[in-house]
């Protein structure tokens, strides 16, 4: 049985999300630890399991939490992995927080429930402030979209220094060193969250939505942001945001589309539901690649387009619309290519949007 007390003069820390949002009175997921003055060596011997490949992170076997060495990192090369990483037992529990994105996740908590704040994070959390740690913060673009998504998620106010940052990065580009996974990922769970809206305004006001997309970027007024901000509903705000999506004129750039396309790709994955009593035919679609067929997405904004009804319509329109969806059951030939079965099925959205089209508006 592995024992903590193994770890001959380590200092351990909770650290992160858990003491965040502790220190808000939030429900704290999983719990992370910073390991101080021991090797990794050491950690091994006393049975954790290694699973970092860049860096010294390691499971516990019992809990199956995550253990990391505090360490110092230093940017060498674009990318998520561009990062030259220096551990050892010198390192200290300040270097290790130093690195960190933001001050309300550089607060360390001892097991005597004691707070290790040396950048002054829990002033941020009682001042409702998003603070980057230190100019570090460039080194990893995707830390502009995470301060906008905590500012969101928290209605916190991201200080002048961090909005003027996010500003000198955007001036750089740095976002396009970014991966298209890790920027959806990030916009997925920021779209999870409520106030989505003011999420996509701090990224306007520090001109990186554009980066993102020039089509977001051109949709996210004020006011529009304001009336995401007022839904609650996940399929509410994705159907918002395909409805504006879709009263864009003129698509401005294949190449920065990939998030419109995979906002279009998730109504559709939502409209689909209707399909779990079919599983062949739900798995065929989850697999698509919709957002690489520019005809098909055509297709579909061609009809779901159409739908320009007033904020409080939408949820009446869509619930109609799933409604008449679940009900039906297609049948396909047993030569029907998969994408023969999307027209089929693209068709009958129309049909179906169309017809409640006539009753809403």
């Amino acid at each position: 049985m592995i024992m903590i007390t193994q770890l001959t003069n380590a200092q351990i820390y909770r650290v992160g999300g858990f003491v965040r949002d502790t220190l808000l009175n939030l429900s704290p997921h999983d719990c992370d630890y910073v390991v101080v003055g021991v090797t990794a060596q050491a950690m091994l011997n006393a049975g954790f399991i290694q699973i970092g490949r860049y860096f010294p992170v390691f499971l516990h076997p019992e809990t199956k939490e995550e253990y990391a060495l505090a360490r110092v990192e230093r940017k060498i090369d674009q990318g998520h992995t561009g990062f030259k990483v220096f551990s050892d037992i010198n390192v200290s529990l300040e270097d290790d927080l130093k690195r960190r994105d933001l001050t309300i996740n550089a607060i360390a908590q001892d097991f005597d429930n004691n707070l290790i704040d040396p950048y002054h994070g829990i002033a941020d959390i009682n001042n409702k402030i998003i603070r980057h740690v230190s100019e570090a913060f460039v080194e990893d673009p995707l830390r502009i979209l995470r301060a906008a998504r905590f500012a969101a998620k928290l209605q916190f106010n991201i200080h002048p220094s961090t909005m003027n940052l996010m500003q000198d990065m955007a001036a750089k580009k740095l976002l396009a060193e970014l991966s298209k996974e890790r920027i959806y990922e990030e916009f997925e769970k920021a779209i999870n969250n409520d106030n989505f809206g003011y999420y996509l305004l701090q990224l306007k006001q520090t001109n990186n939505l554009i980066m993102l997309s020039p089509e977001l970027n051109e949709i996210s007024t004020a006011l529009f942001c304001s009336k995401l901000d007022k839904l609650n509903n996940l399929f509410d705000r994705y159907t918002l945001l395909f409805i504006q999506l879709t009263n864009i004129a003129e698509i401005t750039n294949k190449n920065n589309l990939i998030l419109h396309f995979k906002i279009i790709k998730k109504i559709l994955v939502i409209l689909n539901k209707f399909t779990q009593n079919n599983f062949i035919v739900y798995q065929e679609l989850s697999s698509l690649q919709i957002h690489n067929n520019y005809a098909i997405i055509q297709q579909s904004l061609k009809s779901i387009g159409l739908l320009k009804p007033e904020l409080h319509q939408i949820s009446i329109c869509t619930t109609n619309i799933i409604k008449q969806i679940k009900q039906h059951k297609f049948s396909f030939q047993e030569n029907c290519t998969t994408t023969a079965k999307l027209d089929i099925i693209n068709n009958y959205y129309s049909k179906t949007i169309n017809t409640y089209l006539v009753e809403v508006l």
